[in-house]
C-alpha cells in the first residue's frame, strides 16, 4: 500500500486556503459567462438528489447534507462534481476541524465527496450520491484527516452471504490518520487479489 506522510498542519492549512482561493476565483470567472441562478440551481438539484436518495438525510448548511451515521456530503456550485485539485480540502470543508475521513469519487480529490467522522463500520451501499448511485465501488482517493493513532480499514464485500458480516469482507487497505492516497488506481491493495489495486472496489469502511 502506498503511503504518503502528510506535511505539517500549518502548511496544509496554507495550501488549502490557496486552493480554496483559486477555486473561488475560478467560480467567479465562470459566473461572468453564466447567470448566477444557474449555479444555485445546480446546488439545489444536488441537495435535492441527496435528500431524495438518502432516507432520513438532513440539510445542515447551504452546501452540506448530513446522511446520518456521521456521514456528510458537501456539494459544489460549479457542477455535480468537484474538479481534481492538488490538495485535499477535507478539514477545510469543516472549518479546519480535524477528525474527518474524506472519501472521493475520483482521483486527486475530484468528484463527489463523502466525509465520515463517527467511529463505526459504514456500508457504502447504504449511502447514495446526488444521482442515486450508491457509494460502494466508487472510491478513487482518500484523505484520513483524523486524530490520534487511529487507522481506517477499507474492505471489499466478497459477494456472498450477509454484507454486514465481517466474515464476508476482504481487507483492501489500511490507512493511518494523517495519511492520504490520492490515486487508488496506483495504490496496491492487500487482497482481491493480493497486489491488485483498490480503485472502485471499496464497499465497507471501518472509520476508526
Amino acid at each position: 500500500m502506498g503511503k504518503m506522510r502528510r506535511i505539517g498542519s500549518a502548511m496544509v492549512a496554507t495550501a488549502a486556503v490557496a486552493v480554496a482561493t483559486t477555486a473561488v476565483s475560478g467560480a467567479a470567472h465562470a459566473a461572468t459567462s453564466a447567470p448566477h441562478d444557474t449555479a444555485g440551481a445546480t446546488v439545489e438539484s444536488q441537495v435535492a438528489g441527496l435528500l431524495k436518495y438518502n432516507k432520513g438525510a438532513k440539510r445542515i448548511a447551504a452546501d452540506k447534507v448530513d446522511l446520518g451515521q456521521g456521514a456528510v456530503v458537501t456539494v459544489h456550485p460549479d457542477s455535480a462534481v468537484s474538479p481534481a485539485v492538488s490538495v485535499s480540502l477535507c478539514s477545510f470543508r469543516h472549518g479546519d476541524a480535524v477528525g474527518w475521513l474524506c472519501l472521493y469519487q475520483n482521483d486527486n480529490w475530484g468528484g463527489e465527496n463523502l466525509d465520515l467522522t463517527v467511529c463505526t463500520n459504514v456500508n457504502l451501499s447504504t449511502k447514495y450520491m446526488s444521482n442515486g448511485r450508491p457509494w460502494n465501488d466508487q472510491i478513487s482517493s482518500i484523505d484520513n484527516d483524523q486524530t490520534s493513532n487511529v487507522t481506517s480499514v477499507f474492505y471489499n464485500y466478497d459477494g456472498s452471504g450477509d454484507p454486514n458480516s465481517s466474515s464476508n469482507w476482504q481487507v483492501l487497505l489500511r490507512l493511518p490518520a494523517g495519511h492520504y492516497l490520492r490515486d487508488l488506481s496506483k495504490d496496491k491493495s492487500l487482497s482481491n487479489p493480493p497486489g491488485g489495486y483498490a480503485n472502485d472496489k471499496i464497499d465497507i469502511v471501518h472509520v476508526c
